[in-house]
């Protein structure tokens, strides 16, 4: 295994003023949009909520300061969701089942710190592997994996449906925690 620690090459430090907030069913819809603004077959608020009802599930919630159109900040409680990542599963294993961040907002460490908050969160809960899947086209997402320690244990063969391309495999991925 990797120490994140270690390897942060594909990682980038968060944005100042970036919070992670737990997410809660009166987030659904907010989620739904996100995850819709970051992937083609976009979760709609049902399915979040099916989500949070898994056994062990929770969810965190990326966000950054807001500035007014002149660049100024606005007043501190003031903040733009930028991403989030939704985990469940059972006993000592838990799955990574999404994790977006949108288009304007990547590259400001928003992933980074979703996946630092998520593995010492499933480490308080005594779980001890972290799987997730990621489109194997996916490269700049394999890389962030890579850098935590995750490693390639599966594949599920035209997994992503694209609207105008062919189906793309998932590659599983599981790192101990």
């Amino acid at each position: 295994m990797v120490d994140s620690s270690t390897s942060p090459a594909a990682r980038t430090a968060p944005a100042e003023g970036l919070k992670l907030l737990g997410v809660t069913f009166a987030h659904c819809a907010l989620i739904a949009r996100l995850h819709g603004l970051c992937f083609e077959d976009g979760w709609n608020s049902a399915t979040v909520a099916q989500v949070l009802r898994l056994a062990g599930a929770f969810g965190l919630l990326a966000t950054l300061p807001e500035r007014a159109p002149d660049g100024k900040p606005l007043p501190a409680d003031a903040q733009t969701p930028v991403g989030f990542a939704l985990v469940a599963g059972v006993l000592d294993e838990r799955e990574l089942l999404s994790l977006a961040v949108v288009p304007a907002h990547r590259r400001q460490g928003a992933a980074t710190a979703l996946i630092d908050a998520v593995v010492e969160r499933v480490r308080s809960d005594g779980v001890t592997r972290l799987f997730l899947e990621v489109a194997e086209d996916n490269a700049g997402a394999r890389r962030l994996y890579a850098s935590f320690g995750f490693e390639p244990i599966g594949r599920r063969p035209g997994y992503y449906s694209r609207r105008n391309a062919p189906p793309v495999d998932a590659i599983t991925l599981a790192r101990a925690v």
